[in-house]
């Protein structure tokens, strides 16, 4: 049951976050256009290229979901009272600061 919380929480937030990097970009494109025509340089918008957005967008959140799910799988092979008693160790905040959870 915890394990589906989890893929479903992994699954809203790679999500919203894809579709917020793939406005943010178009935005920052048309922004990007109008200052450099404010600086003088002639540059004309033209509409995205919505096939290569479509591309990106999936491949981004297939590639996240794909990486955060294999993570999920390994952590939920772990016993509650493993995690639960491995607080208490002393690498635990060392291991929880790192970059890469390894």
């Amino acid at each position: 049951m915890v394990h589906g919380y989890f893929a479903t929480e992994l699954f809203v937030m790679v999500l919203a976050g894809c579709l917020i990097g793939t406005a943010s970009g178009i935005l920052l494109n048309y922004a990007a256009i109008g200052a450099m025509n404010f600086l003088g340089f002639q540059m004309s918008a033209k509409s995205p290229n919505l096939l290569m957005i479509l591309g990106v967008f999936l491949f981004s959140s297939l590639y996240h979901m794909f990486w955060g799910y294999a993570r999920l799988a390994r952590l939920s092979e772990w016993k509650l009272s493993k995690l639960v008693a491995a607080i208490y160790l002393e690498n635990l905040p060392q291991l929880a600061l790192s970059p890469f959870f390894s």
